[in-house]
């Protein structure tokens, strides 16, 4: 496969932006032969069919306390998915979690440890039921695991944790001031009376756990996606806030207290922190989203057709033939259409079938090949127009708009669907865009390389930075869909390969393989974890974004069979007087005097969550190395290690060696004081 390099140079242009200078540099060349090769292959062992959903968010953390990385998924209206890792493959144990009531809206599910007892908790933003609904509260449940039995219970919360009305995407944990405990960065689309704020962790396990803080910076109007971090950008010791906010990635700098944001880029859909050139200052990865183009688009694959037709005259109209091998198919109309945009469609008083145009009873139906005999009459009036024809064998949809309604979208299933023609569709080619890195050169400037060379047709709909091949440089692997009614988009990989060229850090782009049951889904959240025991790490696609037509799609699993360049070291934090997970922890490992890599415990938790574990690609050097942790209660640890592994690292000098334990069962040291 030819791919294509794009690397950072060292000239730029000085733009003047509000709060902060940026730097733009960008190239292009030919990839090298020798691109270190990732290798993420689907698990043949793992059953996706039985998860299939309309995803919102994704989590990959150890929830029973035996050192090894669950997955948790969030989704509309539905009960979350607990996956369970036995150790050779995962068991469901979604019972544990107490169940959700009938289309309640659920929004980010995030997972941290809010009492300090050792066992991760789940906070659950709820929403606004489509922006126009009254609302779900949001939600905490209690880790109360013992030993092998897994088990959450809802806590009260009270009003100020709840924010019933509101329209919440995620709550971001960060430390607290003092480092010692976990608060939630309630982060929420804009609604009158619930703007984003701090909800400060005041202990306990009574009704009122979190407390606002009005007088936060950030505690503020922002119409946030949820898909924020909040992290020292500029070095002044102070959290800011970097999001993702009508398209566009802003960051809300602590030291302004209130000043307008420094905004980065637009046509934004994700944006991720890394330290992506080992120079211990975080970058940011942007994924950018194509405009909506307003074309036709209907696709076939395999057994299922997808459609969606946008109004694009006064009086507009469109047909599809196609064929199939079954004697029925089934019909899912019950199209969301945002009700800011257009009327919405509840009734089946505009679909009409065969020739005699009689209505189904529900918006999904099955339809049989007598039912839809014979071409209608007249196909003047609005709706859609479903009818069969014998003597050529075809099937036929024509859609005709009325005046208030700007969209049709839908699907259709059946054996062997085949499309034959199409007539009068508005097709318009959307305008490609690049994703961007920008990396931080200081005091609040940002370097901006654009991928022009891998431009792309679709939507960055999520990304997770990990080191892959543990060559010592953190890689990208991100998550796209195309424009709904579309064909689903490939999972890509923005393979690190360092400073090559005695110059800036370098990227080759790759893809992973299709899949034929992810074609008419669209891709949502990506997130990696260590799901073995080979200190790889492994990854999760969730495939159900938003609504009909592309939700209720399966998820993948994506094991790590890399012949890496070397072995690596992870970590995980206990902390003591810090909270328990060390949450917030900025954490530098070194060779000599070499900063081999920079990471902060707990960064990038919003509407997907990575793996607690910080994980350090060695390369092919050798040890010792040299791990500093400045907790964040303020206190600084150092720590040395002979080689590779995995090690718990505990508040005070105590390293563990490859931990092991349960939840309520403290872990037996296994190595020494350092």
């Amino acid at each position: 496969m030819k791919a294509r390099i794009l690397s950072v140079v060292s000239v730029g242009i000085l733009l003047g932006l509000v709060a902060a200078g940026m730097l733009l540099l960008q190239t292009g060349q030919e990839t090298p032969t020798g691109a270190p090769p990732i290798q993420l292959t689907d698990d043949p062992t793992f059953d996706d069919s039985r998860y299939r959903s309309k995803t919102f968010s994704l989590a990959i953390a150890d929830l029973n306390c035996d050192r090894r990385d669950d997955v948790l998924i969030g989704a509309h209206n539905q009960d979350a998915v607990l996956l369970l890792n036995a150790g050779a493959g995962f068991t469901d144990q979604s019972g544990a979690l107490p169940p959700t009531r009938l289309r309640e809206d659920r929004h980010g599910y995030t997972v941290a440890d809010f009492d300090n007892d050792g066992r991760l908790d789940i906070a659950i933003a709820g929403g606004g039921t489509d922006g126009v609904g009254a609302g779900w509260p949001n939600v905490l449940l209690r880790n109360t695991t013992e030993a092998d039995a897994l088990r959450f219970v809802g806590q009260p919360v009270g009003a100020e944790f709840a924010l019933s009305p509101g329209r919440s995407r995620a709550l971001i944990p960060l430390p607290s001031d003092d480092g010692r405990a976990v608060d939630l960065y309630y982060a929420t689309l804009q609604r009158d009376g619930y703007d984003n704020r701090l909800l400060r962790n005041i202990g306990g396990t009574g009704e009122q756990p979190f407390k606002a803080d009005p007088d936060h910076f950030l505690s503020r109007k922002i119409n946030d996606s949820g898909r924020g971090a909040l992290a020292d950008l500029d070095g002044d010791g102070g959290r800011d806030y970097l999001l993702v906010e009508n398209e566009r990635v802003k960051i809300f700098w602590h030291r302004d207290g209130g000043a307008s944001p420094t905004i980065l880029t637009h046509a934004a859909r994700t944006a991720v922190l890394a330290d992506f050139d080992n120079d211990g200052m975080l970058d940011v990865f942007v994924g950018r989203m194509i405009r909506e183009s307003q074309s036709d688009r209907i696709t076939f694959a395999g057994n299922d057709m997808i459609f969606t037709l946008h109004k694009n005259a006064e009086f507009d109209d469109s047909e599809v033939s196609f064929s199939a091998k079954s004697e029925y198919l089934k019909f899912d109309l019950s199209q969301w259409v945002p009700a800011s945009r257009a009327q919405r469609l509840a009734s089946t008083a505009h679909i009409f079938m065969g020739r005699d145009r009689h209505h189904p009873g529900k918006r999904k139906f099955v339809l049989e090949r007598a039912d839809a005999e014979g071409q209608p009459g007249s196909t003047t009036a609005p709706g859609i127009y479903i009818w069969y024809l014998p003597a050529d064998d075809t099937w036929h949809m024509r859609y005709v708009f009325p005046p208030r309604l700007n969209v049709f979208k839908g699907g259709v299933r059946g054996v062997g669907l085949e499309e034959l023609a199409r007539e009068n569709f508005t097709t318009t080619a959307p305008s490609p865009v690049a994703d961007q890195f920008f990396l931080n050169r200081g005091g609040g400037q940002f370097a901006r390389l654009s991928l022009f060379d891998n431009a792309h047709s679709g939507i960055t709909q999520g990304a997770t930075v990990a080191d892959f091949n543990n060559d010592g440089w953190l890689d990208v692997l991100g998550v796209r869909h195309a424009e709904q009614g579309d064909r689903n988009l490939p999972p890509f990989l923005l393979t690190n390969l360092g400073k090559q060229h005695g110059g800036g850090i370098t990227f080759v782009e790759s893809f992973l393989p299709e899949r034929e049951r992810d074609l008419l889904h669209r891709a949502d959240q990506v997130a990696h974890g260590f799901f073995n025991h080979d200190d790889l790490p492994d990854a999760f696609v969730t495939n159900g974004f938003g609504q009909i037509p592309g939700a209720n799609g399966v998820p993948r699993l994506l094991m790590n069979t890399t012949d890496a360049v070397g072995r690596s070291l992870l970590v995980t934090l206990r902390g003591a007087s810090a909270n328990r997970f060390g949450l917030g922890a900025a954490v530098s490992l070194y060779r000599g005097g070499d900063l081999l890599g920079y990471r902060v415990a707990g960064l990038n938790i919003n509407l997907s969550q990575d793996t607690s574990w910080l994980h350090f690609g060695l390369g092919e050097g050798e040890g010792p190395y040299r791990l500093v942790v400045e907790w964040p209660d303020g206190e600084r640890s150092e720590h040395e290690f002979a080689g590779a592994g995995r090690f718990e690292v505990v508040q005070g000098g105590v390293i563990v060696s490859d931990p092991s334990g349960t939840c309520g069962v403290q872990t037996a040291f296994l190595a020494a004081v350092c």
